[in-house]
């Protein structure tokens, strides 16, 4: 990973992607540390919840739910965009690279691109809790915000994470610190997002209801996603998932249950570095500490002089 005059960038050591250089996050989030020790997220399943998920170069291992009555076609690509974030293809020369590169996408639509309704949120959920055992659900990414509370949400989120499924959101795009749900309930956590300098970007809300932060969107390598700009707390949402989910593949999280979700966000809580401002939450998650790798960047320890200070010959 570099740092040049334009900004972060990805080296592109380990990874052939034509577009990884203008993934400035994966600096941010040491992404290649984690590939280069073998951490790529293989044999989690990420359910993603927005405007469906298209078949693409990025994804080999992509699950369609049919049960909305929306369909799976993502019409917008807001939704291939962010499950691209969170398990796009690694060295297949094409676009850039997820963080979960060996995930499998569960996708489950909520939205046509225009309208979010309850009504289709809570039908995804269900089918995501139908099919939890089936293919094995992780973690969900539910990319939704509303100012409105919701008892039917709340006790559908509760029953996934009974299940041992972490549920990850958006805390929204608002710029503000009011409430804001789904990251308002006690088993939904909240993402906010940095720019690249690790400053709270304009339009993220912040606050209570924030448990992490990661970088935010500028850019979609994969769709060139018109919306993109729209997608700043989406995108940290979609970085988080990520990982959750390198995290719940490599052994690193044990339990069954609410047990298991606990236990990833206590250890997620534990290895994150703070961030400056109000209401950034735990901060952001350094998955490669969590992951027990040892890197090089870290500050030199002092010099430590065996002999005091004073004048020597050459031959003393």
């Amino acid at each position: 990973i570099v740092n040049t005059e334009q900004g972060l960038q990805a080296s592109g050591e380990i990874s052939g992607d034509t577009d990884l250089k203008e993934q400035w996050h994966h600096v941010l989030l040491d992404t290649e540390v984690l590939w280069r020790n073998g951490y790529t997220g293989v044999n989690a399943t990420v359910a993603v919840l927005s405007t469906g998920v298209n078949n693409h170069n990025e994804f080999q291992r992509v699950i369609h739910n049919s049960t909305s009555a929306l369909g799976t076609e993502d019409m917008n690509g807001r939704g291939t965009y962010l499950a691209s974030l969170i398990a796009g293809e690694r060295n297949n020369s094409k676009e850039a690279s997820g963080i979960a590169t060996g995930a499998t996408i569960y996708n489950a639509k909520i939205s046509n691109g225009e309208t979010t309704t309850t009504t289709d949120v809570l039908d995804a959920l269900n089918a995501v809790s139908m099919y939890q055992a089936t293919y094995a659900i992780d973690v969900v990414l539910l990319d939704f915000y509303t100012h409105i509370y919701d008892k039917n949400l709340e006790i559908k989120i509760e029953e996934l994470y009974q299940k041992g499924v972490a549920v990850f959101c958006p805390a929204g795009d608002a710029g503000g610190n009011g409430t804001w749900y789904p990251a308002a309930y006690k088993h939904a956590y909240g993402v906010t997002a940095i720019n690249p300098n690790k400053s709270r970007m304009q339009i993220a809300n912040y606050g209570k209801n924030v448990r992490y932060a990661a970088p935010g969107g500028d850019y979609d390598p994969v769709l060139n996603y018109s919306g993109m700009n729209k997608c700043g707390t989406a995108h940290a949402a979609a970085l988080v998932t990520g990982q959750a989910a390198v995290l719940l593949s490599n052994g690193k999280v044990t339990g069954t249950g609410a047990e298991r979700v606990d236990n990833l966000i206590a250890l997620m809580d534990k290895n994150c570095v703070a961030l400056s401002g109000s209401g950034m939450g735990k901060g952001m998650v350094n998955l490669p500490k969590a992951c027990n790798i040892v890197t090089t960047d870290g500050t030199p320890k002092k010099p430590v002089f065996d002999l005091k200070a004073g004048t020597y010959n050459s031959n003393t």
